[in-house]
This record gives C-alpha cells, structure tokens and sequence, in this order.
C-alpha cells in the first residue's frame, strides 16, 4: 500500500533530481491512473510549466544582463560626457569621459552639484543665459560650452533630457559632445573669408596705385632720355628706383590678394632661417636666438622671398614675446613626408580668448602692431599648399609650427 501510494511521487522526485543536476526535462511516465496517479501528473504538469517559465526567466535575465554591459561599453568608450542627475541637480553617475574631463574620480563627482561645476569648470558662450534660472526638469540644450583649463580651449554642446524612472523620481540625462574640432575648422573658414576679404581690398588698392605708377614710370624714362644735366639724371634714377620698388610692393600685394593656386618656387628653409637670424642680429640687434637644423632637409615649394617673410614675422614674434627675459629657439625637421619649421620661445604666452584670432586680419595685443603679421603669413602658407598651427600657454610660452610640402621636380612649370 505504501509503495502504491509513495511511488508516483518517488518516481516526480527522481524526475525533479535529473532536472536540478542535469538541467534537462525529461519525458515523465506515470502509471498509476487513481487518484494518486491523477495527483502526481498534476503535480508534474504544475512543475513542468514552472520549471519551463523558470528557463524563459533565465534567457530574459541573460539578454538583459547582456544589454545592460552592451549599453555600459556604449556609455564607457563614448567620445562625449554622459552625465545622470537627480531632481535636486546632485550627480547619480557620470561616465569616464565626463571625470576625465575634470580631472577628477567619478566616485568624487557622485553626488556634487552639476549647476556648480557647470559654472566653476565651464564658461557659457551664449549672452543671457543665467544657470541659476534654467531648470533642468525641462528639454534644453547649450550650445557653446568652453571647458576652463590650461592649453587649447575645448568647445561642447550640452543637451538636457528630463525623463522619469520606474519608481517615478525625475531625473535628468547630459551629454556634452565635443565640438572643437568643428569649432576649429568653422573658425579657420572665417578667417579664410576675412582674409579674402582683405585681399579684395588689397588688389582694389594695387591696381589704384599701379595705373599712375606706370604713368610716372613711363614720363621717367622720357626724361631720361632727354635729359643732360647729370644732377637731375640721378635724381630720375633715384625715382626710378623707388617707382621699381613701389611696383614690387604693389605686386606682392597683388599676390597675397589672389586665389587659389599655388606659389611657384622652391625654397631652402635652413638658408632662410640662417639668413633671417643674420639679418635680425645684425640689423637690428636682435641676439639670443638658438637653431637646430637638420642639414638633410629636401628642398620646399614655397617661393623662397615669401618664405623668408613668414620665417621673419615668426622670429620677429619670438623676439617680442621674450623682450623682459627669455629665449628663441627654430628648429627644422621632416615628418611624414612634409619639411616642419618651429618657432618657440619662453615668453608670456597667448591667452585662449586671444588664440582664437591671432590671424584674424588687423587683430593685435600690442599698442604699435598692425595685427597683420601673422595673417600674412596664413595667406603665404595657404597659397603655398602648407599650414601654420599655435600652441600656447599664458606664462608657458609660444610653439609655432610651420609644415611645408617637398619640392618635386613636376613642380616645375
């Protein structure tokens, strides 16, 4: 009786054993078709549909397990801040990319007021906006953030995406995406177009200036064809002189106005740089400038006068950056296929708001610049296929480099 009654339910508790060490279902088989035999395929029915739902539990566990390390890589590796807040403004999480930023541990940040920093660490280009008034419950965006340190300023866009969790608490979701690079190129297109700009007005200039140069060019040369007295001659070839000298100037502006193409020549950089250094020392007493030239260095397709204009306006730079104490130094070198000019010195340095315009046409910091030494040298190195690039620090000094395309033999027209 006892066997009759028991052994249904050993046979359930076998079944349940193979399940729980092999993991498996199997085909159960009762006889028995009383009550008992009844109770026990019901009983197996309820377990086997628990034990099934159990499997389907497990599969949505490890697929959300699997989602949620997905999104945490996405979150971790992405290129832009990610930031949660609660309703009070207070941090709850923050990826590396957001602590990094701030040179801090996220475990710090967590629980810091994201208002503060936002104005302690960051400067908000948009006029009228009050931090202390925006609520952060509410969609909005900033869309020019410069994050405060030393070195190249760095641009963000800030978006604010208020949502509710399960629990209903509102929370707010950052993202701060680094826009420099477009803010870098969006700023040299402006001075593209400013110093097109210029260069318009400066062919509008030349070919004012050089239609009555010619006329007193071409009256020069009858009179000197007609004259005898050798005093008034040389007077005649000192005009001449000086109308020659006017009609080059008028010429180079007339190249720096032009566009597109570029400037036929070849160019020696280490000849130019010792020649400018001589010329600097010697003329006008400028000393204290140290060179480090590779003599291996391939010729340069650049015109080698433009060339010297550029070095000079550098070296010029250098030399007033460090007039209270200091040092110049130009070094040359190739590097990947493209000869590199730097120019540095230990001077005061540029501040980043300053940066952003040092070849911005007539921009200067200094009470008797014209604020078009280094926007002549853009256009020089533009023309030429080359490019100028400034890194400074204020009290850390100044690196100009300067990258100059290998003059090849095709160049030749």
């Amino acid at each position: 009786m006892t066997t009759y009654v028991i052994g249904p339910f050993y046979t359930l508790k076998q079944w349940l054993d193979t399940y729980l060490s092999e993991g498996k279902l199997y085909v159960l088989s009762v006889q028995s078709k009383d009550e008992v035999g009844f109770l026990a395929k019901a009983f197996h029915e309820v377990v086997e549909k628990v034990l099934k739902e159990e499997q389907i539990i497990r599969q949505q566990y490890h697929q959300i397990s699997f989602l949620n390390r997905y999104n945490e890589s996405i979150v971790e590796n992405l290129q832009a801040g990610i930031v949660m807040i609660d309703a009070e403004g207070r941090i709850e999480f923050c990826n590396q990319y957001f602590a990094d930023l701030l040179t801090q541990d996220r475990e710090t940040l967590r629980g810091a007021d994201f208002r503060t920093l936002l104005e302690e660490r960051f400067s908000i280009s948009e006029g009228g906006l009050d931090l202390a008034k925006v609520s952060f419950a509410s969609h909005f965006r900033i869309d020019r953030l410069v994050l405060l340190r030393e070195g190249e300023p760095e641009y963000f866009v800030a978006k604010f995406i208020p949502f509710q969790d399960d629990e209903s608490e509102a929370k707010t979701l950052v993202m701060m995406e680094n826009t420099t690079t477009t803010e870098t190129l969006w700023e040299k297109v402006l001075v593209a177009e400013k110093i097109a700009s210029l260069g318009i007005l400066s062919a509008g200039m030349a070919h004012e200036i050089n239609n009555p140069l010619e006329t007193i060019r071409s009256h020069v040369g009858f009179l000197k064809a007609v004259e005898d007295s050798p005093e008034k001659l040389d007077s005649l070839a000192w005009i001449e002189r000086e109308s020659s000298r006017i009609a080059e100037i008028v010429r180079r502006i007339l190249s720096y106005a032009r566009e597109g193409g570029q400037v036929e020549g070849q160019a020696d950089v280490n000849r130019v740089v010792r020649e400018t250094v001589d010329l600097l020392t010697q003329a006008a007493g400028k000393g204290g400038i140290e060179m480090n030239l590779d003599p291996s260095l391939p010729l340069t397709g650049i015109d080698e006068r433009e060339l010297k204009q550029v070095v000079l306006n550098l070296l010029l730079n250098g030399l007033q950056a460090v007039e209270g104490g200091g040092k110049v130094w130009v070094e040359s070198t190739q590097e990947n296929g493209k000869v590199i000019l730097r120019v540095k010195d230990t001077g005061v340095g540029i501040k980043p708001a300053h940066l952003r315009k040092v070849f911005d046409p007539f921009f200067t910091t200094k009470a008797k610049g014209t604020g078009l030494g280094l926007s002549i040298c853009y256009s020089i190195l533009k023309h030429a296929a080359g490019e100028i690039q400034i890194q400074s620090q204020p009290g850390n000094g100044t690196i100009v480099e300067v990258k100059l395309r290998v003059f090849h033999n095709s160049d030749r027209r």
